[in-house]
């Protein structure tokens, strides 16, 4: 086993399959129009995180980060270079370079629970390449046209996430695509290419909400029954859109949400790559769009 505290200051992520960045410093702000427009900035010494004033290294490959200033979520990441360094009362001003922007997906997850702040990033972490570990199935879902074998993809997809007691349900005239209960977390989906679905399934939204405020849901053409009273209860709109997942509608008893495949797409890598447990795997899916 290959001991990380010995090899080196750097980090290593894959963004490609051929290609590998290395990067000394993490730097992570909520300030507007950071980090690809400014080309010189500073930090307060008190947001400095294991970085010494007195040893900052000129032209480090750095990982920029932009958080949401209200919910503190991860926007966007950039990869660049800091140089020109001026200690300059309780700030260090430097120089910005953007090379280019990068996928937070492409990220590794610990560096993503991080607050604000510069970052020296101390260990090497070199993770399984994503094109190793991802199926077929996720480039099937991000090109297909036809809604029959989306829905029938999705299925898999949630399946695949580890969620077990999940049916796929016979399309006939108000019934969902399909439904799935994790201990206390009950849910009807749907799945749609279409753009403007809040407006066009905007009834069926509401009959799959009303199924859910009752005691008991039956699986459609089946004996199959699941006691939901005292569940958490979601609708889920999922389409392949890449906008982020959100909730549409809060009511007190149902939250209507759209799901982006790309967030499911991500819990299936934090369940290899992360310790995963059942109660973190419903934590996840309760979380989408929030």
């Amino acid at each position: 086993m290959v001991n990380i505290d010995k090899i080196s200051n750097f980090i290593i992520f894959s963004l490609q399959k051929e290609e590998m960045i290395n990067a000394k410093y993490l730097m992570i702000t909520h300030w507007d129009n950071y980090w690809d427009k400014v080309n010189n900035t500073y930090y307060p010494k008190g947001m400095l995180k294991g970085v010494k004033e007195n040893e900052l290294e000129e032209n480090a490959p750095t990982i920029f980060i932009k958080l949401d200033k209200n919910t503190k979520k991860y926007e966007r990441a950039w990869f660049g270079y800091v140089s020109n360094f001026k200690n300059k009362e309780e700030k260090i001003y430097f120089d910005v370079k953007i090379e280019k922007e990068i996928s937070l997906n492409d990220l590794p997850r610990h560096l993503l629970k991080k607050s604000e702040g510069w970052y020296l990033i101390i260990e090497k972490v070199i993770p399984i390449e994503k094109e190793e570990l991802t199926p077929p199935l996720f480039r099937r879902l991000e090109e297909i046209e036809d809604s029959k074998l989306f829905e029938k993809y999705v299925y898999y997809l949630l399946k695949l996430i580890g969620i077990n007691n999940c049916y796929s349900i016979e399309k006939q005239k108000g019934n969902p695509d399909g439904f799935f209960v994790l201990k206390k977390l009950a849910v009807i989906y749907d799945c749609t290419l279409e753009k403007n679905f809040e407006r066009t399934k905007k009834t069926q939204i509401e009959n799959y909400r009303f199924q859910l405020t009752r005691d008991e849901f039956q699986i459609p053409n089946t004996n199959i029954r699941y006691q939901i009273k005292d569940c958490e209860k979601e609708v889920w709109i999922i389409t392949k859109d890449k906008d982020k997942s959100k909730v549409i509608e809060d009511y007190r008893d149902v939250k209507i949400k759209k799901i982006s495949i790309r967030d499911l797409f991500d819990i299936y890598y934090e369940r290899l790559l992360e310790d995963y447990d059942e109660e973190k795997l419903i934590k996840k899916l309760t979380n989408l769009g929030i």
